[in-house]
Formats: structure tokens, C-alpha cells, sequence
């Protein structure tokens, strides 16, 4: 997972799985299920990138609902059952919908700040420095 501002940790660095969601949407015919660490306490903003509007939507909890922006208020696992984790970080179930297998992107916002994120759903995100490789051969 790579963590942004200390606040939150993405799945970045592999490809999630896309299942079927049984949803008759045709934007959220997927489903990946990824957790959501948050460090206890912080406030930011996850928000799906305009390139990624339309195909893909987010959403954490029980249940989770489905959006573009999610934003944090500072969790507080004592007034919420939804929330796992005893020490610094809390994780919550949920994941992305996406009409098809796809590079989703995402902003992180914190405070001030903010960076782009990109997470691999049902297909490889293509690097960020650069034409795409070569084949071999």
C-alpha cells in the first residue's frame, strides 16, 4: 500500500481483482473489494479524477455507498462499529466499481495539499514516466 499525507493507505502497487457486482449499473459492473487504511484522527478528502468520472466510483463502510468524493472527518472507532483496528491506523472494508477493468485515478486531498493516486482495477496501470515499453522480441 502507499500512504499519502500520513492519512491514508491505497492499494498502488498491484492489480485488484474486478468481479461481477450483480448491480444492473452499467458504471459499477465491477467490483473490487480493497480496504481503506486511514490513520485515526485525520481529515482529508478522496476524490475520483475527472479522467475517471463516469467509469468508476468508490465507497467504504458497511454499506458502502457509492461516490465520487468520500471525505474523512477524523475517525473515531469508539462511535463507530464500522471501524477496525485498535492502534494508529483503521481499516474499513469496501473497494471500486468501475464499468470496466481500468487504471482508476484518484486525487488525495489534505489540507492544502494534494497528489494524484492511481489504483490498477481488473487491468495494469500503464507507468506514469514515459511511453508505455516496448514488447520484446
Amino acid at each position: 500500500m502507499t500512504v499519502y499525507f500520513d492519512r491514508v493507505a491505497l492499494t498502488t502497487e498491484s492489480v485488484l481483482q474486478a468481479n461481477p457486482s450483480g448491480e444492473p449499473d452499467a458504471a459499477g459492473r465491477l467490483f473490487a473489494k480493497d480496504g481503506l487504511l486511514i490513520r485515526r484522527g485525520t481529515v482529508f478528502d478522496l476524490v475520483v479524477a475527472d479522467e475517471s468520472r463516469g467509469k468508476a466510483t468508490i465507497g467504504w463502510g458497511s454499506p458502502g455507498k457509492r461516490t465520487n468524493h468520500l471525505r474523512i472527518h477524523g475517525c473515531d472507532p469508539k462511535s463507530n462499529s464500522q471501524v477496525h483496528g485498535s492502534g494508529d491506523w483503521l481499516a474499513y472494508a469496501g473497494g471500486y466499481w468501475v464499468a470496466a477493468p481500468a487504471c482508476v485515478g484518484l486525487v488525495v486531498e489534505a489540507d492544502t495539499q494534494e497528489t494524484d493516486a492511481r489504483v490498477a482495477v481488473g487491468t495494469a496501470c500503464p507507468p506514469l514516466n514515459g511511453p508505455p515499453p516496448m514488447p520484446s522480441g
